[in-house]
């Protein structure tokens, strides 16, 4: 299991079961329990748009927005020091994960443009 961030049960919505967020290696995962069931939400980590905090004197809020076009994710109650460090963890982790797609999707083009010149040498040689 990865990095986990709980919402402090001092806050409005977190006194029985609070919410949470975990880093996973691909994804970053909300929770958010009930009596009965809860809602999880699973994010891939390229999709991820921008990450805000909104600080009040000792508890903050966390705004997750998407690429994807689905409604933003919001996590309130983290401990200030808490949400400042799950930003940055997943503001690098969603650099990380985009530089991998934006190398993979450079090495697709670069074996699409070789199968290219394969193609128009073949057709010149005619």
């Amino acid at each position: 299991m990865g990095k986990v961030y709980q919402a402090s049960r001092l806050t409005l919505g977190n006194l029985m079961f609070p919410d949470r967020l975990r880093l996973e290696e691909d994804a970053v995962v909300f929770e958010k329990r009930r009596l009965v069931g809860g809602e999880e939400e699973s994010i891939r980590y390229e999709q991820v748009a921008s990450v805000s905090v909104q600080r009040g004197l000792l508890f903050a809020d966390l705004l997750l927005e998407t690429t994807g076009g689905s409604e933003p994710v919001f996590l309130n109650g983290l401990w200030v020091g808490q949400a400042e460090r799950a930003k940055a963890q997943l503001q690098a982790r969603s650099r990380l994960h985009a530089t991998t797609r934006e190398d993979r999707m450079i090495e697709l083009l670069e074996e699409q443009n070789e199968l290219l010149r394969k193609l128009t040498a073949r057709l010149e040689q005619r």
